[in-house]
């Protein structure tokens, strides 16, 4: 599975997508994916919900790596010598890689990946902080 993404949120650690695979190869860390869009009103909420949670944002900067990617981003996303792009009147191709036909994708949605970009849960709809804490937490168990 191909996967990632193009920003960070909040305080955390700000990593670029172009060095990710460097990244992982160092630290093996769970990658969680924000997919969102502009004109998402639920995905402003749950971000603003996240950047005010210091508990959280600890949690995130120590245990995985964590971006959010907009679903109508026009970047050009290239990962494990695969290229993701946008085509007209869709989705990003990564964004139909990872959640499947653009005709049932909600926003927000969530991938968890493993360090070779496997899919490990997808979930769609608001998550809280308290929602995403135990999912790391229980992550970090594994």
């Amino acid at each position: 599975m191909f996967g990632l993404i193009s920003s960070w949120v909040f305080a955390q650690e700000k990593i670029s997508i172009h060095v990710i695979e460097e990244k992982i190869q160092i630290e093996n860390k769970p990658i969680f994916l924000s997919i969102t869009t502009d004109w998402c009103g639920i995905c402003r909420i749950q971000s603003q919900q996240f950047a005010k949670d210091e508990e959280l944002i600890k949690l995130m900067n120590s245990k995985i790596y964590f971006f959010e990617f907009n679903a109508e981003s026009t970047e050009e996303v290239k990962l494990k010598n695969h290229v993701f792009s946008k085509q007209p009147s869709q989705y990003h191709d990564l964004v139909i890689e990872l959640l499947g036909d653009s005709n049932e994708i909600s926003f927000p949605s969530w991938v968890v990946l493993n360090q070779d970009f496997e899919i490990l849960d997808v979930y769609s709809g608001l998550l809280r902080p308290k929602d995403l804490k135990r999912m790391i937490n229980q992550l970090a168990k594994e």
